[in-house]
């Protein structure tokens, strides 16, 4: 075999369909470079999108997540050993026997640069009374307890959005709210009662009632420390997300905003009604927190990082096509072609979240859709010279956008839908190469391709 001979040998070799679908493939795992970097790109923009969230959160107010109220008692146990007389102290923590919570979220749209952020206004008015149980269990008596010098607190998730016209009153004593740097072992407020309480009060039941004003972003949350707790939650933010431990008994979504209503046992939550400082922490009670998440109905950041994942899957499907349109005759495209045509459909999810960034996610999507699709032909059709294949392939890059699209809509569904599309793409080329002599193939040359 001579030196000119091994080319068109070498080319003879391409020109079947095995060798040549293996050197797709191997342009389909180079394709996944850029594909990967893209993806990268998408994550970072969504770095900053959580950057900007921040620092409107850090302006306005972080998600709110309340403890409370509580009345914190201070004790002292005294005993003896032989002669010497020991003495234990600490604080009786005294959660409500029932909580109702009235909440409104007053909701508003906060933009950092081109980051929209959602955060609200809340109003919540919390009554109740608290009950003093049998605390034998604690292995105190009343008599250790120092009633006196009783003290209201509240765990707030960041007490300085607390607006000024919150307020709180307990046995019709009027209180003062101050910050504590330490309330249930996190952030919140507390109050000492004036006139302070009584053991014969609190067994037969003493009121509480607060108004509390504060902002907040993204979530809102109550902790059920009451033996009952009662949450009545509006607001007039259209997507809700419920979160925590327990769906609500009762909700109505609608454009204009929602309703939902919570009704909580202590039973379940994991720590008991009455408790002693060092026996309950804060992060055991946030876990049994409950509430709502205001949530963005659809995240052009999280539809992009979809869209990213789904790259391979689109160059696959779109190479596949191409593919078979050469089967069935006509001019082969070189490598190098399907390398730009690979390109073009790689850069749609950098493009759909460059528009989506000031348009929207839906519009983004289907200009940049229209641009690759119309893109893609327009090249095929100077590449081979054929009108009807670069129809053929914009009509499928097409139907495989708005597929995409539906996908992406039905999040439940993604995996169902994303396996039919794969099985219909397998079975539409099972059926259009089912004549193709894999042995030998077809032979194309260059000089045979018509315009058409």
């Amino acid at each position: 075999m001579t030196a000119t001979q091994i080319p068109s040998r070498l080319g003879s070799l391409m020109n079947r369909p095995g060798p040549r679908l293996a050197g797709l493939g191997l342009l389909i795992l180079l394709l996944l470079i850029p594909l990967g970097m893209i993806e990268q790109r998408v994550l970072e923009r969504g770095e900053r999108r959580n950057e900007a969230a921040a620092g409107v959160a850090q302006a306005w107010g972080q998600s709110q997540s309340l403890a409370g109220p509580m009345l914190r008692l201070p004790y002292t146990v005294r005993w003896r050993e032989g002669k010497e007389e020991r003495s234990r102290s600490g604080w009786l923590v005294l959660p409500p026997h029932r909580l109702e919570v009235e909440a409104r979220l007053d909701s508003q749209v906060r933009r950092r640069g081109i980051f929209e952020v959602p955060v609200y206004r809340a109003r919540a008015d919390l009554r109740g009374d608290f009950v003093l149980p049998d605390l034998s269990g604690l292995g105190l008596a009343q008599t250790d307890v120092d009633f006196s010098r009783a003290e209201l607190m509240i765990g707030i998730a960041e007490p300085g959005a607390l607006t000024t016209d919150s307020r709180a009153s307990v046995a019709d004593q009027d209180l003062v709210l101050e910050p504590a740097a330490q309330s249930l072992g996190a952030q919140g407020v507390h109050a000492r009662l004036p006139q302070g309480a009584s053991a014969e009060s609190l067994l037969v039941g003493v009121p509480f009632q607060m108004s509390l004003g504060l902002n907040g972003s993204t979530a809102f949350a109550i902790a059920p420390v009451a033996r009952e707790t009662v949450l009545n939650l509006t607001s007039d933010w259209p997507h809700p997300s419920f979160t925590g431990k327990g769906l609500p008994a009762r909700s109505r979504i609608e454009p204009s905003g929602f309703e939902a209503s919570w009704s909580r046992s202590h039973l379940g939550r994991g720590y008991p009604p009455v408790w002693l400082d060092d026996q309950v922490t804060r992060d055991l009670i946030d876990a049994s927190a409950f509430g709502v998440e205001l949530c963005v109905p659809v995240d052009p950041y999280r539809m992009a990082e979809r869209i990213a994942k789904y790259g391979a899957l689109l160059l696959l499907l779109s190479f596949a096509a191409i593919w078979v349109m050469e089967l069935l005759g006509g001019r082969p495209l070189h490598p190098v072609q399907y390398l730009l045509l690979g390109g073009s459909l790689c850069l749609f999810g950098l493009l759909q979240l460059a528009l989506a960034e000031h348009l929207g996610f839906a519009a983004a999507f289907f200009l940049a859709a229209g641009a690759v699709v119309v893109q893609a032909a327009w090249y095929t059709r100077v590449a081979t010279g054929s009108t009807r294949r670069a129809v053929s392939l914009g009509g499928l890059l097409g139907a495989w956008f708005g597929y995409l699209y539906v996908v992406l809509q039905a999040e439940d569904l993604a995996f169902l839908l994303g396996a039919i599309a794969l099985f219909a793409a397998l079975t539409a080329v099972m059926w259009s190469t089912r004549k193709v002599n894999w042995s030998i193939g077809p032979r194309w040359d260059v000089a045979d391709a018509t315009v058409e």
